[in-house]
């Protein structure tokens, strides 16, 4: 039995939210905005994307749905810290798990990226493009081992140097090419 590597907690959920939308001739605004929600949580942008072109437009004037074009659009644009900013908000109770699940997701994104990417980064820039407190903050960075150095009335964090996930492709390669001369040898 073959694992699909793509099947995510929500892969249920969205296929029965699509079939939902598919099927349904009454337009469900919480059904698009869960759908949307979810296609980000999948960082399938671009299905969200499309899902906001085909929702009709009496609809797209709800604004809970809006808030969740605009982090769309905020994270289309590469604009985190816009994201994280609308993404903050007293979501239905409907909504509030999904869109929690999200800004978690968003967040871990963040910090593995900057954990690869800087050697620093000033604690008030952190705070602000995350939207985390001061508290909340220095948990999560502790709970990473990312250590505090002050640079005069400033912190800086320096993150913990995550391990590199090196892939060895030249295995991948000699099987390719052995299977390739395999069926060249039975073509022949």
């Amino acid at each position: 039995m073959m694992c699909d590597m793509n099947y995510s907690k929500f892969s249920d959920l969205i296929a029965k939210l699509e079939v939902d939308e598919a099927e349904n001739p009454d337009f469900d605004v919480g059904l698009y905005i869960r759908l949307m929600a979810l296609y980000m949580y999948e960082d399938n942008l671009h299905a969200a994307n499309f899902l906001w072109k085909r929702i009709p437009e009496p609809i797209k004037e709800n604004e809970d749905l809006q808030r969740t074009y605009l982090m769309l659009v905020s994270l289309l644009s590469g604009n985190t810290g816009e994201f994280f900013k609308t993404v903050t908000h007293a979501w239905t109770p409907d909504l509030a798990n999904i869109m929690e699940d999200l800004l978690i997701k968003k967040r871990e994104n963040v910090f593995k990226l900057i954990s690869r990417s800087y050697n620093g980064i000033y604690e008030q820039n952190l705070m602000e493009l995350v939207q985390m407190p001061r508290d909340r903050l220095n948990e999560t960075c502790n709970a990473l081992g990312w250590v505090y150095e002050r640079e005069g009335q400033q912190f800086i964090i320096r993150p913990k140097v995550m391990p590199s996930v090196h892939t060895d492709y030249s295995d991948t390669y000699d099987r390719f090419y052995y299977l390739t001369e395999f069926v060249s040898y039975l073509e022949n």
